[in-house]
């Protein structure tokens, strides 16, 4: 799509939005952890802010954050980021074993470990269907510092712990996202830098909750 200098694109006669993005193939590829594990597209994905000159610029970025407004993003970059992998950690994006962005459209099984769009700080865990016991949707926590329970996601590495989960958070994420709550805890470890195991316990807090099993789903970078 070419646009000119000045002209109005973007228009339309409701207050519905729409999708605003950029995919730039000058750039050098987002550095997620297998690139061969998604499609031709999404590693040059790019924040639209990025192209316009820094007056207009700094007029968007007061205007970005919650979907309705009601709270700005604050964190560096204002824009945002997708690629939120961290090497040799659990943070970032998980595939089922065979099954990736790259060979299939059905995204449902997967797990994405990151940080609110809006407040950067808050984790939230995106479960799709692979995790017995567990409905899709968003889980957020209080992140803490020491321990196993509920962990920043960046702390998690192949150190042989278990790590659990919860205390879940309900109503929204700060950006608005619906956060949903599972039944019981969810129980986390790393046999490796590049994997992930996860399963759903039924225990009502971490310290009641048992060793991980053989229904535990597996994942991979």
């Amino acid at each position: 799509m070419q646009v000119a200098t000045g002209e109005v694109f973007g228009a339309g006669p409701d207050t519905a939005g729409i999708d605003f993005g950029v995919i730039d193939f000058r750039l050098s590829p987002a550095p997620f952890i297998r690139l061969d594990h998604y499609d031709s597209y999404y590693p040059y994905y790019a924040s639209p802010l990025d192209y316009f000159t820094a007056d207009v610029r700094s007029e968007i970025e007061g205007k970005t954050g919650h979907v309705f407004g009601s709270r700005l993003r604050t964190a560096k970059p204002i824009g945002g980021t997708y690629m939120q992998d961290v090497a040799g950690t659990s943070q970032g994006n998980w595939f089922l074993p065979g099954r990736y962005h790259s060979n299939t459209t059905d995204l449902s099984g997967f797990l994405g470990l990151a940080g609110d769009y809006v407040d950067p700080s808050q984790p939230i865990m995106a479960i799709g269907t692979s995790v017995s016991g567990v409905s899709m949707g968003l889980y957020s926590f209080a992140p803490q510092s020491q321990g196993t329970v509920n962990r920043a996601f960046r702390d998690i590495t192949a150190d042989g712990r278990t790590y659990c989960y919860e205390n879940f958070l309900s109503g929204q994420s700060t950006g608005g996202l619906p956060l949903t709550r599972p039944p019981g805890g969810l129980l986390f470890t790393m046999p490796t830098s590049v994997s992930l195991r996860v399963e759903r316990s039924p225990a009502g807090s971490c310290a009641a909750a048992g060793a991980m099993t053989s229904n535990a789903a597996s994942f991979e970078r």
